[in-house]
This record gives structure tokens, C-alpha cells and sequence, in this order.
């Protein structure tokens, strides 16, 4: 009744991508620089924004929001939350300017001076000493959660607007040295803060710590992670996206063909991709490595050889037990703590007598670039 409704609902609010203009939450090295030129130079989008992910985005919005509600109902205190932030950035191209971000339903109306990053910090933490942290908030998946609390990979794009935020907040309030990115998971409700405190200096993020909401935490000797070149790296990002607005030119793909994430999930996706097989062909038919890649090449064959034996291995002992199996006509055998069991798994393919036209209308052709690597075999004596 209500399920095929709310989300048609959900996109009769969205709005297009607007005029690009640089922002904190853009500076981040893992944001698409060729997708940020498309926007900036007003390319059509192959697709819209899905009414579904819409309202994913609104979700994240609303978990600020209760995360907030969390805070108030414990020790610490949060305030001056979305105050305006100007960080100065020596982007020449930006002109004085009036920020047009919604703040509670208007338009926030604060002046960004020439040069300057406008921005919106999540608010400042202030615990019962009155010691005061910048904080920040964002909710994500559990697949990302996971990844960052496994050290698997760190939110770089978010440690990069929390430093912009924190060069503007100093300039306010020098006391404040220290950010507290707090990640929610949108699955689980569970919380990652990562303390964070950027050195103005050699422009550079230090990690302090992580902490999870199940009481385990990580420190670092003296830190857990440095990320350097922060605040500079956004600026030249910046710098790059505009010049090539200017000289309508392209920066290379930052993505690899057929990457789920972001590539499957932007508007310029079809844009961004069309002709590289063209591009493909034209590449020189022969080049050099260099003489350290020697040992690589040669790792890569022992390994190729070494999985080539194990699968057959393990399907020489697979096909035995099946067998087994089929002599004794039984789905489920046990021995000692192993259990063995076989079922049917049924898989979907396009049937190849189908009509042409069908056919056509219901496959996609994607391309992927096949490694092989040879050596000639030695001669026998």
C-alpha cells in the first residue's frame, strides 16, 4: 500500500546537481576529478539520480540528526552546529561570493571572501572539563564500516574536509586542534570515531585513535595513520578541475573499466567510458618495463603455476567424494568433524537460439583488459 509510494516520493524531492562550485566535501582524493569536470562543465548526464538512492542520502541526513539527539542525552555538549566556515585555499578563480547553502530550510547568506572555501561544520563537542573537539559526522554502509574499522582502507575524503574545516576553524577558535569523525553504520547502528589532529605546518592529518561503540579501540606509536599533503593536494585538485573547464579538455580516468563503485554509480558512467575501446586500440602495439618489474613477472608465473596445480588437485579430490556420493545415491555424508553435503544450484543464461533481435535487446558487451604474461620454454639438451 504504502511501499511503491514512498519512494516516487522520495524523487519527486531530489533536485539536478545545480552549478558546481568547490567545496570541502569535493576536496577528498578518492572523489572522481573527471566526474567533478563533467558537472563543472555542464555535460548532460547519462542518467538521473535513482528515487531509491535518494532517499538513502535523506537517510544519512536524519542519522545526524538522531546521532545529535544521542550526544544531547550524555555527558558532553554539542553546539554551533552548521556554523558557517571560510578556509582560505589561495584558489584565485573563486570570487567573492554569497553561500546559498540551505540551513534549516534558508539559505545560509554568510560572505565567502575571494579565494576561500565556504563550508558547514557537524558542530563542536564539549566534554565535562570543557575541553572542546571539532566534530563531524557521517553514516555509511556496513561494507564500508567494516573496511575502515579492519584498517582494510581509511575515509581519506573525509579526513580531507575535516582538515579544511579545521585550517577555517582556527582561524575563529585557535584552541580547537583536534576532530572527532564520527562514522555511523547505517546497518547495524553501530559508531567508529577516528581522532583526528591536522598539523597546519607540514600540512599534514595525524590519526590519533580509533575507537568502535563495542569498547575496543586502536592507538598508534605515536600514530596510526599520516596523511600528508592534505589541504595543499584539495587545492591543486581544484586548481585542476578549473583548468580544464578552461581548456575544455579531460583528466585521465582515476578508475579502472568495469569498477563497480564509483564508476556503476555515476550520472556521466556512459560518457565517461565511450570510445575506450578505440583508445584501446591505438595504444602502441610494444613498449618497455623497467628492470625492476623482472622480479615481479617472475613471481606472477610461480604463482600462476602453483594455483593451476592446487585447482586441479582439489577437483581431482571434488569429483572423488561426488562420486562417492552418487554410488551411495546420498545428498549428506559425515566423517569425524567433516560434514559433506551436495545440492543442486541452478543458474540463469541467455539461450543462444533465441531470436537475434532478442538477443541483441538483452546483452550488454563490456570489455576488460586480460593480462598474459609468456617465457619461452628452455630448449632440451
Amino acid at each position: 500500500m504504502l511501499a511503491d509510494v514512498l519512494v516516487k516520493v522520495a524523487g519527486f524531492e531530489k533536485e539536478d546537481h545545480g552549478l558546481y562550485t568547490p567545496r570541502p566535501s569535493l576536496a577528498g582524493p578518492e572523489r572522481c576529478i573527471r566526474q567533478i569536470v563533467y558537472w563543472a562543465n555542464g555535460t548532460p548526464e547519462d542518467r538521473t539520480i535513482g528515487d531509491r538512492f535518494i532517499m538513502v542520502l535523506d537517510d544519512s541526513s536524519w542519522h545526524e540528526h538522531l546521532t545529535a539527539d544521542w550526544i544531547r542525552q550524555s555527558a558532553y555538549t554539542l553546539h554551533s552546529e552548521q556554523m558557517h566556515i571560510n578556509t582560505p585555499m589561495g584558489l584565485d578563480f573563486l570570487p567573492e561570493r554569497i553561500c546559498k547553502a540551505k540551513i534549516s530550510g534558508k539559505e545560509c547568506g554568510s560572505v565567502i571572501p575571494a579565494g576561500n572555501l565556504g563550508g558547514h561544520i557537524d558542530g563542536i563537542i564539549k566534554d565535562m572539563l570543557d575541553n572542546e573537539t571539532h566534530y563531524e559526522h557521517k553514516a555509511i554502509n556496513r561494507f564500508a564500516f567494516d573496511r575502515y574499522w579492519k584498517k582494510e582502507q581509511y575515509p581519506l575524503d573525509y579526513f580531507t574536509q575535516s582538515c579544511i574545516y579545521q585550517k577555517g576553524i582556527r582561524l575563529l577558535l585557535p584552541h580547537l586542534t583536534q576532530t572527532c569523525l564520527l562514522v555511523k553504520c547505517k546497518d547495524t547502528s553501530q559508531y567508529i570515531d577516528f581522532l583526528l589532529e591536522y598539523d597546519a605546518e607540514k600540512d599534514a592529518v595525524h590519526l590519533l585513535g580509533v575507537c568502535h561503540s563495542n569498547g575496543e579501540k586502536n592507538t598508534g606509536n605515536p600514530y596510526l595513520f599520516t596523511m600528508e599533503n592534505v589541504v595543499n593536494g584539495a587545492t591543486e585538485k581544484f586548481r585542476q578541475i578549473h583548468r580544464h573547464v578552461q581548456e575544455q579538455t579531460l583528466p585521465d580516468r582515476p578508475f579502472d573499466f568495469g569498477t563497480n563503485f564509483p564508476c556503476g554509480y555515476c550520472s556521466w558512467e556512459e560518457t565517461c567510458w565511450e570510445g575506450y575501446e578505440q583508445e584501446f586500440e591505438e595504444r602502441l602495439e610494444e613498449g618497455t618495463l623497467p628492470e625492476d618489474f623482472i622480479d615481479n613477472l617472475r613471481y606472477y608465473l610461480e604463482l600462476n603455476m602453483h594455483i593451476g596445480e592446487m585447482d586441479k588437485e582439489k577437483d581431482k579430490i571434488r569429483d572423488s567424494v561426488l562420486e562417492e556420493l552418487k554410488k551411495q545415491n546420498a545428498k549428506l555424508a559425515r566423517l569425524g568433524e567433516y560434514t559433506v553435503t551436495v545440492r543442486l544450484q541452478s543458474r540463469t543464461s541467455l539461450d543462444k537460439e533465441a531470436p537475434p533481435e532478442l538477443l541483441k535487446r538483452c546483452t550488454k558487451q563490456t570489455f576488460s583488459e586480460v593480462m598474459r604474461i609468456t617465457k619461452p620454454k628452455e630448449k632440451k639438451i
